[in-house]
């Protein structure tokens, strides 16, 4: 488990392999907002959390 202390909403990313966890600031993810929006007819908002799992850069190379 880690935690983080910032003063922007964000998301992250998580290796599947290593276990690495990056940020990944809520604005690289206007477009799939929009998306799921949509999709489903909810909204996303600031408060939520988006985990993506897959493999990092170091471990796909």
């Amino acid at each position: 488990m880690r935690y983080g202390i910032t003063g922007e909403p964000h998301h992250h990313t998580v290796c599947r392999r290593c276990g690495h966890v990056a940020a990944l600031a809520c604005e690289h993810l206007a477009e799939a907002a929009g998306r799921i929006e949509e999709l489903t007819g909810l909204r996303p908002d600031a408060s939520g959390s988006l985990l993506v799992y897959g493999r990092c850069a170091a471990c796909v190379a």
